[in-house]
């Protein structure tokens, strides 16, 4: 497992009242929950929303990641630019990076993190990152 391979703890999926998550996974200290959809779709700002739904309604407060094979719509981007709720959006081509071995899922996600808290960047991909 991806997770496991870099020392994230990880969880296999889970059932909650309300729902079920696709796995968690910790990394500095902070808990994550996660929801994957591996389809050309792109995720809408109906499955996004409802994902920060379920994240939210966790206690002690956990961070979410999404990961979609197919992208993120524009509408679900625009929406929640700028709100501190939002998890961590992993898109098409950044995955694929960590598995060549091109940057490591750990400083990936944590490169992402901090575009959205200190620019307001909500999906920084991974090919950015390495450019920069």
């Amino acid at each position: 497992m991806l997770f496991q391979r870099f020392g994230l703890n990880p969880r296999r999926p889970y059932r909650v009242k309300g729902g079920q998550f696709d796995g968690a996974f910790v990394l500095d200290s902070r808990h994550y929950l996660l929801e994957a959809k591996w389809t050309n779709d792109r995720v809408s700002n109906k499955e996004l929303s409802f994902f920060i739904t379920k994240v939210s309604q966790q206690s002690l407060g956990p961070h979410g990641l999404f990961i979609s094979a197919g992208g993120f719509s524009r509408e679900a981007v625009e929406f929640w630019q700028g709100r501190g709720a939002c998890p961590v959006l992993l898109a098409e081509g950044d995955v694929s990076l960590v598995l060549e071995g091109r940057i490591g899922l750990s400083d990936l996600l944590r490169e992402k993190i901090r575009a959205a808290s200190q620019e307001g960047v909500l999906l920084r991909r991974a090919r950015d990152i390495l450019t920069t």
